[in-house]
């Protein structure tokens, strides 16, 4: 099966180059199947039968063990008969033979999925290649520092080959970037302009991570910081690659008690991140010239021991950088949280925002509120399901052929078109209203 799959494989590859560049093999090309996320998008991709769709792993004895073992334990409807196509292709590529060999993965579909994090190590060659080859992308890291080098180094040549670089569609940054998104849309729609935005995480306290994550924050942590010589924050590109005249300031930077939710709200591991993906999305899409914008993590521990417990996961990776024997007690790629437990989380994101009207002359400020919930664990299943459905948006999207590239976020590539998916497709609800 495999030889012939391969055979089938380059003689496509061969006819190619003398049609039409519609004549893709796959919709989707999915990487980091061996990883914790990727097995669980791997899973979503079964559960929800959706068609043409291939693999891409660097060691295929593991990945073909891997997609066999999910295969057979999809109790879906639309069991796969046949095997997953799995093609082979090494994302950290040494010598130029690897190179062109990811290359022409990435010419055989329309979207690259990717999971493989760190991305700083697994996705800046993949992203690259993407952007030369007009084929969309989308991945679920919470690095912005990787994110400012694809947007410095890609943007441009994306824009020319209408290719879409999406990072961020997953936990990091989609709740919170899609928030400021839809409270922009409700003020504009309200005849108001949005001028401050925050939002509220609220998650179990059993929350857990997996290897993956624990490996990311020890390359985050162990790395110094590299100077680039772009003139500006690359963040701050707009569509003209010049800095956006659209600029955000962070808010919410240490931890208060909040009156509302009556438990402590504060900066979390993940609130730069989630705040730089909307001074992107500001950037490109122009909320407000001079946005605010904070992102908060409730505690619904009403002591400071709860806090602190929160923190033991940041300060043993710490420790593991210092202490390399450290390391064995985190836990390894490719392992996570139990399903039951992952089946029993959820994420409610509580966004508050404040909007300007001018009437009669007179500017009265307004507030307006949304909620999204999440009804299972956001950090690493329904992350693989928002990558899934991100990623159907783009096969949608090039299937109506070109469109104007970069590398943007969520929100400026897909606007409410996600949020209508995500609602659609998985277990989501959103809400949002003027407070009266």
């Amino acid at each position: 099966y495999h030889h012939r799959y391969h055979h089938h494989y380059h003689r496509h590859h061969h006819e190619r180059t003398n049609m039409s560049k519609s004549s893709k093999s796959f919709d989707i090309v999915l990487f980091g199947v061996t990883g914790f996320t990727g097995k669980l998008a791997v899973e979503y991709l079964l559960q929800k039968g959706y068609p043409n769709w291939a693999a891409c792993a660097r060691n295929e004895t593991k990945a073909k063990d891997v997609l066999k073992k999910i295969a057979d334990a999809s109790d879906s409807a639309n069991k796969k008969e046949e095997e997953i196509p799995l093609l082979v292709a090494d994302l950290v590529c040494k010598t130029d033979e690897q190179k062109e060999k990811l290359r022409d993965v990435v010419k055989s579909t329309k979207v690259v999925l990717t999971t493989a994090g760190p991305f700083e190590k697994y996705g800046l060659t993949l992203a690259q290649l993407c952007a030369e080859e007009g084929v969309h992308y989308a991945d679920i890291t919470g690095e912005t520092a990787f994110v400012r080098h694809t947007i410095e180094h890609y943007d441009s040549i994306a824009r020319k080959s209408g290719a879409l670089i999406v990072s961020h569609c997953g936990n990091d940054c989609i709740p919170s970037d899609l928030t400021a998104f839809e409270m922009n849309k409700f003020a504009t729609q309200q005849g108001g302009t949005l001028i401050r935005a925050a939002t509220y995480n609220q998650f179990p306290a059993s929350a857990t991570f997996s290897g993956g994550t624990a490996i990311t924050a020890v390359h985050q942590l162990a790395k110094s910081t590299q100077k680039s010589d772009a003139p500006f924050d690359p963040l701050l590109t707009n569509a003209d690659g010049q800095k956006s005249a659209f600029k955000t300031t962070i808010t919410h930077k240490s931890t208060v008690y909040n009156k509302e939710f009556d438990c402590k709200a504060g900066p979390w591991i993940m609130a730069p991140v989630m705040a730089n993906c909307v001074r992107r999305s500001n950037a490109l899409l122009g909320y407000n010239h001079n946005l605010e914008f904070g992102d908060a993590f409730l505690s619904t521990d009403k002591t400071w021991t709860g806090w602190a417990k929160r923190t033991t996961l940041a300060a043993s990776i710490g420790a593991a950088i210092y202490v390399a024997p450290m390391r064995a007690f985190l836990p390894q790629p490719g392992e996570g949280p139990p399903r039951q437990d992952m089946e029993h989380g959820y994420l409610f994101v509580h966004g508050r925002g404040t909007m300007t009207t001018t009437a009669g002359g007179e500017e009265e400020e307004k507030q307006i509120e949304s909620k999204f919930h999440f009804k299972k664990d956001v950090a690493y299943l329904m992350t693989a399901e928002m990558l899934v459905e991100a990623g159907m948006l783009l096969v949608e999207k090039a299937k109506r052929g070109k469109t104007d590239g970069g590398v943007v976020s969520p929100a400026a590539a897909f606007g409410s078109s996600l949020t209508e998916r995500l609602l659609k497709e998985m277990d989501v609800s959103f809400e949002i209203k003027l407070v009266e």
